[in-house]
């Protein structure tokens, strides 16, 4: 595969020039993503073989480092000497490629939510427990995060207690360590809670400095990034619900609040009716 002629605009799509790209033409295989390469010959090779022309997706690195998709579409042409050439056009569809993965995005989500409402409703005074437990987990594998979890306030005893939790393989647990936590220490966070505020933190170095004892102890549990949304009973805030990343960093976006406050909701709904004597 050694290239005969290439647009200019190549320099726009990949930060390589023409020159570059003739000089050294397996600069343009090696920038494919690993993973996609298997798919791509196998498309070339039944052009070949099939004469078959259809569009081929893949991800590629700019020069710059940044990754996008591709879409491919092209012919062959046999000459006589039996030389194969491949004409064709490369195009960037990074948007539409976004755009499809948030409408299969929220197609799950309405589905998730439509099952964890549908659960909480049937829920029982019996079975509450192990309900909210499979919603953390739902919850938890559809984000993708290492940790969810539902704190309860205990306001009597001025603690918070972590009363579910959910992890990902190969995350150490943490709800043992956090039961009937004084909330006095961490006036920053309850505050948060009580005004019905979400906190959202992508590192644990946007906390404000009068929230250090707080930072020392999400430190202490490994966590990278957090989000966390208070839950309201009767109009106060009577514990949270949240995500914890450890392995990695991670920025939240508004869908992802979105889906906790959903879920905050359904679960204080559900512990509202519960709680209402028959």
């Amino acid at each position: 595969l050694f290239p005969l002629y290439i647009s200019p605009q190549v320099e726009k799509y990949t930060g390589y020039t023409p020159e570059e790209l003739y000089r050294s033409p397996e600069v343009w295989l090696s920038a494919m993503h690993p993973e996609d390469g298997k798919n791509f010959y196998e498309v070339l090779r039944e052009r070949i073989d099939q004469k078959i022309t259809k569009p081929v997706e893949f991800r590629v690195y700019h020069k710059n480092g940044s990754l996008h998709w591709a879409e491919e579409i092209g012919s062959t042409i046999t000459m006589p000497d039996g030389t194969v050439l491949f004409q064709g056009i490369s195009r960037d569809v990074t948007a539409r490629h976004n755009a499809r993965e948030k409408l299969i995005y929220y197609s799950n989500f309405e589905h998730l939510i439509n099952e964890i409402s549908l659960n909480l409703m049937n829920a029982s005074s019996e079975d509450i427990n192990q309900v909210l437990q499979n919603t953390v987990e739902a919850l938890g594998e559809y984000m993708q995060v290492d940790r969810a979890y539902i704190f309860d306030f205990n306001d009597s005893e001025q603690t918070m207690s972590n009363t579910f939790e959910w992890c990902n393989k190969c995350i150490t647990p943490q709800m043992d360590n956090l039961q009937n936590v004084p909330m006095t220490p961490y006036p920053w966070w309850i505050n948060k809670m009580v005004n019905n505020e979400e906190i959202t933190l992508d590192s644990l170095d946007e906390l404000p400095a009068e929230s250090a004892p707080i930072k020392d102890l999400l430190a202490q549990q490994d966590i990278i990034s957090l989000l966390v949304v208070p839950m309201f009973n009767n109009g106060q805030a009577s514990g949270f619900i949240g995500f914890d990343m450890v392995s990695n960093k991670t920025h939240w976006e508004a869908e992802a609040i979105h889906i906790l406050r959903l879920a905050s909701a359904m679960i204080v709904s559900t512990r509202e009716r519960l709680q209402k004597p028959c």
